[in-house]
């Protein structure tokens, strides 16, 4: 099986390589020295011609996706890890074709684009479908099922995680509003889950609940069970 596969797993392997060459070199270059992003890509010569290769072999995986669906037929639609894996390859496959003849077409990624806003979710996307294609190599594939499970795991008490968050978030919001990191609830949250780390800066917050609020007592006793009640779920 995995001698079978192992053609489509390098193929795979150079695409999502190029793909990253590509908009690594491709996306509008920005100068530090000056008022921001320039007109020119950071590689414009190499852009083009990697955007043809990559247009170019973005078909044949196409091609290669539509062959395989033939073959297998309902079989290519009804199990369930490889239902997951087809799509992801679908999405990186035509991903590169947008991108690509979008780059061609306009001579740069322009930062911001929607063109830029696929490549960089196609990196996430195609790197992790990678990633699962790994479990057919016989050395590798039992770490790569633990991870399976370790993520489905983490992402069942993640949805309890995140209420747990979202409740503290909006009090940091209501005491520590003049900070920028707590000026909004989305903001207060991405703050909370970064406190969740470690990154607490404790007196500074202190100073500043006391200063929004006068009253040091409900800012303490706030942040202490937001740490404590933290600490209990993370550790178990």
């Amino acid at each position: 099986m995995f001698l079978v596969n192992l053609p489509l797993l390098v193929f795979f392997f150079i695409y999502i390589s190029l793909f990253t060459v590509f908009v690594s070199s491709s996306v509008q270059n920005y100068n530090q020295t000056s008022t921001g992003f320039n007109d020119n890509c950071i590689d414009a010569n190499a852009g083009q011609s990697l955007g043809v290769v990559l247009v170019a072999m973005a078909l044949v995986g196409i091609v290669i996706e539509i062959m395989i669906m033939t073959l297998q037929q309902k079989e290519y639609f009804k199990i369930r890890g490889n239902v997951r894996r087809n799509i992801a390859d679908w999405l990186c496959y035509l991903s590169g074709i947008l991108v690509g003849i979008d780059h061609l077409s306009t001579g740069c990624t322009i930062y911001g684009s929607w063109a830029w806003t696929v490549a960089t979710l196609a990196m996430i996307l195609c790197w992790l479908n990678f990633i699962a294609f790994l479990h057919m190599i016989p050395a590798i594939g039992f770490y790569v099922e633990l991870l399976k499970l370790i993520f489905v795991s983490y992402v069942q008490f993640f949805v309890l995680l995140v209420m747990f968050l979202l409740s503290f978030s909006a009090s940091f919001h209501l005491i520590f509003m003049s900070h920028y990191e707590f000026a909004t609830i989305r903001s207060s949250f991405v703050k909370a889950l970064i406190m969740m780390f470690g990154e607490v800066e404790y007196s500074e917050l202190i100073d500043q609940g006391n200063a929004n609020l006068g009253n040091s007592v409900l800012v303490h006793l706030l942040l202490i069970s937001f740490l404590v009640l933290l600490g209990l779920i993370v550790m178990h």
